[in-house]
């Protein structure tokens, strides 16, 4: 009698599958039949061959294709809207680290400085600088940079809107006016030029704060979540700033990178097996992981737990 292949084994996600999880499904094979039924060595295209053979499945059919669909208008802006906001993070860091002040705009006169954020945990390094930073009070409207606190550390769901009221001018549909939200202003008795080495400080530091950084990956809950984690470019980021300029030169990484190098490495090491072994095919990646644990596993697992 032919074995029943265990869920999420088929002629159509076998036909796709590379090394890695034919093997996965062979060590599971054996788990399932509790005896050695099939070998984990040989070439990429035996193994299939075999797990075919034990499970009786037709490799001549043709796979169920998905129908790649071009992105939607809301995702080709959302897309946009999140890369511009991290090349802005990058141009800030630079110029404070250059003594430069960072405007938002280019015109001094409708230039304004980053002083009002209406932000959660979600972007740490944000959070923290709101915190900090003083705000030039000089009467005009204050750009606002909004998260949505459910999506941690990632590119919100929806394009950023910004509202326009009727007896509102043309340059506040712009520059739309702050949230309602204390924040600390510069008194007029003093000059604000005065102010600009103890903020830029301030700011630098906020900036550069690797364990603050860090929390928002800490964060990330799911693997789902993950993976969209390293796509957004927010580890890749991480590691830029504050790991080795040279693979191997651990000398010029930040202080703190030892301790948290291996957290990065990890999503890392995700990202390329989803990559290399998967194709970036998520559907078959996320299908793998998400298995149920086999009788075996499950009672190695409880013997750990137990210490028997």
């Amino acid at each position: 009698m032919t074995p029943q292949p265990p869920e999420g084994l088929s002629a159509s996600s076998l036909i796709p599958a590379k090394g890695a999880e034919l093997k996965f499904w062979i060590v599971k094979t054996n788990e399932l039949a509790e005896k050695k039924v099939l070998n984990v060595s040989g070439n990429v295209d035996t193994l299939r061959a075999n797990l075919a053979t034990y499970y009786g499945l037709d490799l001549t059919i043709n796979p169920r294709t998905e129908a790649i669909t071009a992105p939607t208008v809301n995702e080709d802006i959302r897309d946009r809207q999140w890369a511009d906001l991290a090349a802005t993070g990058v141009e800030w860091r630079d110029k404070v680290r250059a003594g430069i002040q960072f405007k938002l705009l280019t015109q001094d006169k409708h230039s304004v400085t980053l002083g009002h954020y209406q932000s959660t945990l979600a972007f740490p390094i944000l959070s923290a600088a709101q915190d900090l930073l003083p705000t030039k009070n000089n009467g005009a409207p204050t750009r606002s940079v909004h998260f949505n606190s459910e999506l941690k550390i990632l590119p919100t769901a929806a394009p950023v809107k910004l509202q326009s009221g009727s007896g509102h001018s043309s340059m506040s549909a712009i520059n739309p006016p702050a949230p309602t939200q204390p924040s600390v202003t510069i008194p007029s008795t003093i000059n604000p030029s005065s102010a600009a080495g103890p903020v830029s400080q301030l700011e630098a530091a906020a900036l550069d704060d690797l364990s603050t950084a860090i929390a928002g990956l800490e964060r990330c809950e799911g693997l789902q979540a993950i993976i969209q984690q390293i796509e957004s470019g927010a580890v890749k980021a991480i590691r830029d700033r504050y790991g080795p300029s040279k693979p191997g030169h651990r000398g010029t990484a930040d202080a703190s990178w030892s301790k948290y190098s291996n957290l990065v490495s990890k999503r890392e090491r995700l990202h390329r097996i989803l990559i290399q072994d998967f194709e970036g095919d998520k559907e078959r990646f996320f299908r793998l992981l998400f298995c149920p644990a086999t009788r075996r596993q499950e009672a190695k697992a409880c013997r750990k737990r137990t210490n028997v």
